[in-house]
């Protein structure tokens, strides 16, 4: 599918390999027609565009459904660069006819970063400031758990998050858990020495390998 998509997506093809999208799940959020890919974590560096949107939606790309007798459409979200899930109507592929597509209404879709503001709104301007040199994104996760903001993708579908109050929370798929990793002090130390990407890997390994 990727190959039909104007040249400028052409930097999706090498992500379509068994190594580095490993399988698919739904949507831990819970959004309808909504699955995010599995990733090899490992990998994600080689394919991570920062000069890209954080995040957009490629949207309307058609493929023929054999069942339907019409088109369904097919939209990629894409996360600074690299392939983050995908909505479609029905995970049946063999219904889809992968010759027959039209990409005649393709279009990205962005957002305003509203969400962002509201959660600065939260910190103080040295926290603002903190805050801003490393993350310049998010979106809401509204969850049963409570209302968190995304920071950043950890592979396989699961993410750093924070809450209104500062803390930091690792949203995990499979066994699914949100777990609670850094409080407001720790987070913004971490943020300011640029070390709490690599703490977060560092807890989430332990987490999931714990899980096993």
């Amino acid at each position: 599918m990727i190959s039909v998509l104007p040249d400028k997506y052409y930097f999706l093809l090498p992500q379509i390999n068994d190594n580095f999208l490993i399988a698919f799940k739904e949507n831990i959020l819970g959004f309808k027609d909504s699955y995010t890919f599995l990733l090899n974590a490992k990998l994600e560096p080689l394919y991570i565009n920062k000069i890209l949107p954080h995040f957009f939606i490629l949207q309307n790309i058609r493929i023929w459904n054999k069942l339907k007798g019409d088109y369904s459409s097919i939209n990629l979200n894409i996360l600074s660069g690299y392939l983050g899930g995908f909505n479609i109507d029905s995970i049946e592929f063999s219904n889809f006819d992968f010759t027959k597509f039209d990409i005649s209404e393709i279009n990205e879709k962005h957002f305003e970063n509203n969400d962002l503001e509201k959660l600065l709104t939260n910190f103080s301007n040295n926290e603002k400031e903190i805050f801003q040199e490393s993350y310049n994104y998010t979106y809401n996760i509204n969850i049963p758990e409570g209302n968190f903001y995304f920071l950043d993708s950890i592979g396989n579908g699961d993410v750093l998050s924070i809450d209104n109050l500062g803390n930091a929370y690792l949203l995990i798929h499979t066994p699914y858990k949100v777990k609670e990793i850094f409080n407001k002090e720790e987070i913004f130390i971490k943020m300011k020495e640029k070390t709490l990407f690599r703490d977060v890997i560092e807890k989430y390994n332990q987490l999931t390998q714990t899980a096993l």
